[in-house]
């Protein structure tokens, strides 16, 4: 049977992140998805309208002996999932190319 299990409250978000960092970092913003992270700069009038990388990191718990997936509804212009900060090994790396297009990403460990 399946079970949807929200995680849209309680995400940590870093401005101007290249990569993803291996542990949240301690200065990070608490936020709650949908986010726009340049809903006021993008309107305040001045010329400090971000357009550089951002990243949401969240620690979850998988449970023993269930098959876990991680699904984004959406996201503006790029996105990236990167499961236990390793794109390269078993979990993947997911890239989602445009703002209408959903993906699940597979939890293996």
């Amino acid at each position: 049977m399946k079970h949807i299990l929200p995680i849209n409250e309680g995400w940590a978000f870093v401005k101007g992140c290249e990569t993803a960092p291996a542990a949240i970092p301690a200065g990070a913003a608490r936020v709650d998805l949908p986010h726009c992270w340049n809903a006021l700069d993008g309107q305040d009038g001045g010329s400090d309208y971000w357009r550089g990388p951002c990243c949401y990191l969240k620690t979850i718990e998988k449970p023993a002996g269930k098959n876990v997936y991680v699904e984004v509804e959406a996201a503006s212009s790029v996105g990236k999932i990167i499961v236990n900060g390793n794109p390269d090994g078993k979990d993947p790396q997911t890239l989602i190319e445009d703002a209408v297009a959903g993906i699940t990403a597979p939890v293996t460990q």
